[in-house]
């Protein structure tokens, strides 16, 4: 996903239809635009917009992905027809993500249980069968991804979670609420999806190497990395390290590159400052980015 690191993140649907290329992705897009629903499930439309809020929120708090504006829809005209135009539009985004979820309603069902009670009348412990309830939860979730460039689907997952319940029929008011139990298995989902699409976290607030060579331009280079400049401030490291060799400025600018998701030349630049100065911080962080692009191409290999 290195190369897809700006994305637009569409609303989720709650239909059956299967959604397997941008074009199917866009026509669905319009459909809802144009006021159509794919149902009246008031439970499914909250699951399914809950849905879309956590993985925004999930992929957002990752530091990896940066989130752009959705794709522009065509006009749709008055009379709510479909127009056959389509600006594909994404706002700079590299993929779009989108997904449909299928949530079937708590269904419950009455059966009974044996247990042990005193029977007043005849003096003795006797078997009886008290009635019970069974609730039952499923939902289904998919998500997609396709690259805005050339269309191409390049990530297809699909999710199971089911819930089960059982009460007695006395307590038949401690069953959870269907908002709980989708809530619930949704909340299971997300960190797979997340983790499939950012198999490492990065955290932007990152230590910076103590210069000792009090040089000015690394001074300024670290007050704009720590206001979140990150670009400006990788560049400023980047040439104080070649012009004079300084393992402080090599792995600040790695470390940057890293925090932008450039993870092989953060890799190639803390090689090249290993060479000069072996640092156990140096050194580890080269390990770790090491790990990290290990990762990505283990769950690249996986999604294939």
């Amino acid at each position: 996903m290195s190369a897809m690191r700006r994305l637009a993140i569409l609303d989720f649907d709650f239909s059956n239809d299967k959604v397997d290329s941008l074009s199917d992705l866009f026509v669905g897009i319009i459909v809802r635009s144009a006021g159509l629903n794919y149902g009246d499930d008031y439970d499914l439309r909250n699951a399914a917009s809950y849905a879309t809020d956590g993985i925004y929120n999930a992929l957002k708090d990752t530091n990896y992905f940066e989130i752009v504006d959705s794709v522009t829809l065509a006009d749709i005209s008055q009379n709510n027809s479909i127009s056959t135009g389509i600006t594909r539009s994404t706002d700079g985004a590299d993929a779009i993500l989108t997904g449909s979820l299928n949530y079937t309603a708590c269904g419950r069902q009455n059966f009974t249980k044996e247990k042990i009670a005193y029977d007043s009348n005849k003096k003795k412990e006797v078997m009886v069968q008290e009635p019970w309830v069974r609730q039952k939860c499923q939902l289904t979730l998919n998500y997609r991804v396709s690259e805005t460039k050339n269309n191409n689907l390049v990530i297809k997952k699909q999710f199971r979670e089911s819930r089960n319940q059982e009460v007695s029929q006395k307590n038949i008011h401690n069953l959870n609420e269907p908002e709980y139990w989708y809530r619930d298995m949704i909340n299971k989902i997300i960190p797979k999806i997340s983790h499939q699409l950012s198999p490492y976290k990065i955290t932007e607030t990152r230590h910076l190497k103590v210069d000792k060579t009090y040089d000015s331009e690394m001074k300024r280079a670290e007050t704009l990395a720590k206001a979140g400049n990150h670009a400006k401030a990788r560049d400023i490291f980047l040439q104080r390290w070649r012009a004079t060799s300084n393992p402080a400025a090599g792995y600040n600018a790695a470390l940057l590159y890293e925090v932008e998701g450039d993870l092989e030349k953060a890799l190639k630049l803390l090689g090249e400052v290993i060479s000069i100065n072996s640092d156990n911080t140096i050194v580890r962080e080269h390990r770790n980015v090491l790990k990290a692009i290990e990762e990505q191409r283990q769950v690249k290999k996986q999604l294939q």
